[in-house]
């Protein structure tokens, strides 16, 4: 799928929540705060010169906080930050299988949401929008030197429910995070072109007032 093609789906869903918000803008409006923890697992997809293979990454368990605010009751506007670190190497190349080390990724965001019937025992909802990302403490592996990961823009989709007690919300949610990074090494003489795309599932709690 194309960098363009979501960037379609995100300006369609935003045109949305914005009608629906413009008709109900007298609704009251409130806060949710959100600590979760989450899966992270990438689904990359790279090209590295020279040396040829494939980038591979592990799951991570990783921690997220998130503060949404409702301008409806089915309306809402989402910030959030994940976190979580990944070993990562480099399967079939010419050199063999290689240890690129560790890395932390964080990928921040920040969404528009549907709710569709908060009113319920079980209320669904989906959103979209778009990820800042960006890596920290690598650690190289052995035989590699001078890893560096580029920060970047990504699109985001998320899809959850949420199972509501008084003010509190229990939460199981999915987002699928679309980014390119170029991954380089031994003083940039080996380049990694690298779609992680990571799926981010897990669940956690939330207080809304």
């Amino acid at each position: 799928m194309t960098k363009g093609y979501f960037i379609a789906v995100i300006t369609v869903f935003l045109t949305l929540c914005l009608s629906a918000f413009a008709s109900h803008a007298q609704e009251k409006k409130s806060w949710e705060i959100s600590a979760k923890i989450m899966s992270g697992i990438p689904q990359e997809d790279s090209t590295i010169t020279t040396i040829g293979g494939s980038i591979d990454m592990t799951e991570s368990l990783a921690g997220a906080v998130e503060v949404a605010y409702f301008f409806t009751d089915k309306i809402a506007m989402e910030a959030g930050i994940i976190t979580g670190e990944y070993d990562v190497g480099i399967d079939g190349s010419t050199s063999g299988n290689l240890n690129l080390g560790s890395v932390w990724m964080t990928n921040a965001s920040l969404t528009a949401q549907y709710h569709f019937q908060p009113e319920k025992k079980l209320s669904p909802y989906v959103g979209a929008g778009i990820s800042y990302n960006f890596f920290s403490r690598v650690k190289n592996g052995s035989g590699v030197t001078n890893i560096n990961y580029d920060s970047g823009i990504g699109s985001v989709l998320q899809a959850g429910v949420d199972i509501p007690y008084k003010n509190i919300y229990f939460n199981l949610e999915a987002k699928k995070i679309f980014f390119n990074t170029d991954i380089t090494f031994n003083n940039n003489t080996r380049n990694a072109d690298t779609d992680i795309d990571p799926l981010i599932v897990g669940g956690g709690v939330s207080y809304r007032f």
